[in-house]
């Protein structure tokens, strides 16, 4: 009795560096093609079918296409205009990450300290929470500390 069959394989392509869209900073990540084989006896002997590619970051686990290896990274992106990175500081910042860290992953990622600052300062407009526990600033819509859950204070710049 021959016993053949098809199944899927995941192989590896490549790895390296690259700036992740979705952590804004320089990531390390996993190249992967995804591909159909002939089977027999459950040994995959030959592709039959190419299902596509994609680069998986190992800092966030974000899955992009291959192309995004080869994009710069964003750099001293004018604030305010609704720009891609402006909109992903301020989801970073409404999920509760404190100031300080939204700077500091701006700054990775090429931006000058100064951009960094004006636009966090944009994303929160000027609406910003203190935790006084742990010397955190949050953004308002923050309902509490991330890092010791505690209650938030207003505070106004």
């Amino acid at each position: 009795m021959i016993i053949y069959g098809t199944s899927g394989r995941e192989i590896p392509v490549g790895e390296g560096q690259f700036h992740c869209p979705r952590c804004l900073a320089p990531q390390h990540f996993r190249h992967t093609r995804i591909a159909r084989y002939f089977t027999l006896y459950f040994i995959p002997l030959f592709p039959i079918s190419n299902h596509g590619e994609y680069v998986e970051c190992s800092g966030c686990g974000g899955q992009f296409r291959p192309e995004v290896v080869h994009n710069p990274p964003h750099t001293n992106m004018p604030v305010g205009g609704g720009g891609q990175l402006e909109q992903a500081v301020r989801r970073e910042l409404a999920k509760g990450m404190p100031l300080h860290l939204a700077v500091q992953k701006l700054t990775e990622a090429g931006n000058s300290q100064q951009a960094a600052q004006e636009m966090v300062a944009a994303a929160c407009e000027g609406q910003m929470s203190y935790c006084p526990r742990c010397q955190c600033y949050f953004a308002a819509a923050v309902p509490a500390c991330v890092q010791c859950q505690g209650a938030l204070q207003p505070y106004q710049a």
